[in-house]
């Protein structure tokens, strides 16, 4: 039989070991509800109010860290990307859903079609409000659009804009379309050059343009002023540029022009892919309906997270966000996809058994239970990935 004193020593024992436990509790974070909740991971400034869409529910999320959060009012956004990878749908697209926000009602909606290869039937694609909004950036006395054709064009017609003091989007497609005054003064020179020696009869001396063409000067000089303007009205200024081969052989595989004044004023910079193009069995043929494309965050002033998303530009519709989202909830196992391209998809979360064209149509009509899904999954896949240390400040 233990002695009193023996018995005294396990008590105090067993109270030693508890108090170690409830130190050791109370140092580990909990995991609440609220830990995955958005309130978690939107940063404060994120606000309905002060953002458009981007039409992309994960690209929402990759970008701010909310569903329906994109660009913020007030910034220059970079978009980058290959031929064919859906720059200009989505670009579109981002003021397809400004035109549907009551938040950008009074903003003018600009597309500055440099490039003359914005030919959507606009109506038919994003719809009567865009289509009645949408403009260029000036019209001549005879009511024809003027686009850009210089960089000098570009930032004399934004700063028009900005000279009403009134809100607006402006999109610019593309940086590279556009030359400089030094460019076409080299390219008469050089023109001049070739006619006396045709004249001549002598044999046409080779001519180039030399070192750069004066853009990445001229952009340099010129952005900042632009930028740190926006905020005075709200405006949003996006960009699109093409990506070149890296044919230095050193470094990424694609690089862009325009210098790196670009980057270095862009709120965020996207970088967009073909990823492979979709086709399917159609009377014994392979037919074409659309391509993959992936958009890469390589710049993020927002939440500081770099993430890529894929979605489907399809034939006929554009960019699918029901299909995006769709594929990544399966990718997620938050839905059983079938063996079988014509069997049923399961969504145990939902209750739901549909194949794959009924649930998309399902998603188009409710889409806001699986954004709660998509939202819901996001934030667990942050929570998961996220350091669990003490707050270093209070």
């Amino acid at each position: 039989m233990p002695t009193q004193k023996q018995q005294q020593l396990d008590i105090n024992s067993i109270d030693d070991t508890l108090e170690s436990i409830e130190e050791i509790l109370a140092e580990t974070p909990e995991q609440t509800e609220d830990s995955q909740s958005s309130a978690a991971f939107t940063p404060e400034r994120v606000n309905p109010k002060n953002y458009v869409s981007s039409g992309l529910t994960l690209l929402n999320l990759a970008t701010t860290n909310d569903p329906e959060c994109f660009i913020e009012k007030g910034t220059y956004d970079l978009l980058v990307g290959q031929s064919g990878a859906g720059k200009s749908f989505l670009a579109t697209q981002i003021l397809a859903e400004a035109a549907n926000n009551p938040n950008f009602e009074d903003y003018t909606l600009i597309y500055d079609d440099v490039e003359h290869g914005c030919l959507f039937d606009i109506r038919q694609m994003f719809g009567n409000k865009l289509a009645d909004r949408m403009r260029p950036p000036r019209l001549d006395e005879s009511g024809m659009p003027q686009c850009s054709s210089s960089v000098e064009d570009f930032f004399a017609f934004v700063d028009e804009w900005q000279q009403t003091k009134k809100p607006f989007i402006y999109i610019l497609d593309s940086m590279d379309s556009l030359t400089s005054s030094q460019s076409d003064v080299k390219f008469d020179e050089n023109n001049e050059q070739r006619r006396k020696d045709l004249a001549s009869g002598k044999t046409t001396s080779v001519l180039t343009q030399g070192y750069g063409d004066g853009k990445a000067k001229y952009i340099s000089g010129n952005l900042r002023r632009v930028v740190n303007r926006l905020p005075e009205t709200g405006s949003i200024l996006i960009i699109i540029s093409q990506v070149r081969d890296n044919i230095t052989g050193y470094g990424a595989k694609y690089v862009r022009s325009g210098g790196q004044a670009l980057k270095f004023y862009a709120h965020e910079e996207f970088w967009l892919y073909v990823n492979k193009p979709l086709s399917r069995t159609v009377d014994k043929k392979e037919r074409n309906y659309g391509t993959l494309s992936r958009i890469e965050l390589v710049k993020n002033r927002i939440t500081g997270i770099k993430s890529s998303v894929e979605f489907p530009v399809l034939v006929g519709a554009g960019i699918s966000n029901v299909d995006s989202c769709l594929d990544w909830l399966c990718e997620e196992g938050k839905v059983i996809r079938p063996a079988r391209s014509n069997g049923v998809y399961e969504v145990p979360d939902l209750g739901i058994k549909l194949n794959r064209e009924a649930l998309l149509r399902k998603m188009e009509d409710d889409f806001s239970i699986f954004q709660d899904l998509i939202s819901k999954t996001w934030y667990d896949i942050l929570n998961t990935i996220s350091s669990k240390r003490k707050r270093k400040y209070e």
